[in-house]
């Protein structure tokens, strides 16, 4: 029984260690499924992947940022765009099911939290 406790506590350290280190390395903030990790923002979306697409579209457009890249189908898409200031954007979305899908945002090379935060509230205004 002793053996088994302390296996279960160094589980359950090891856990703990590595979601630690998960947050100091990628830098992880949100809440209601928004992540910003090693320089992607990201969103769990309650809507299907197309739908996704079709609002990503429509805030670039809103937002005077030319489509430069366009690869998508029913279940996936890829669009990358550019800022005015040069730097690229990549825009992922994956369908999770039929009414959910995971989209992606990173801006330039590294990253730009607030700027990948500006291009997702514009698709989910779109969502709306």
């Amino acid at each position: 029984m002793r053996t088994a406790g302390r296996a279960l506590m160094a589980l359950c350290t090891i856990a703990c260690m590595a979601a630690c280190a998960a947050v100091v390395a990628g830098g992880i903030i949100g809440a209601g499924g928004i992540t910003y990790i090693n320089g992607e923002l990201r969103e769990d979306v309650n809507r299907s992947a197309d739908k996704t697409y079709a609002a990503t579209i429509r805030a670039l457009k809103d937002l005077g940022m030319p489509v430069l890249e366009d690869r998508h189908d029913k279940l996936t898409a890829r669009v990358k765009s550019r800022l005015a200031t040069g730097e690229d954007v990549l825009i992922s979305i994956d369908s999770v099911t039929g009414s959910t899908s995971k989209l992606g945002i990173r801006v330039g090379l590294i990253g730009d939290k607030d700027k990948s935060r500006m291009i997702l509230d514009r698709i989910n205004s779109n969502l709306k």
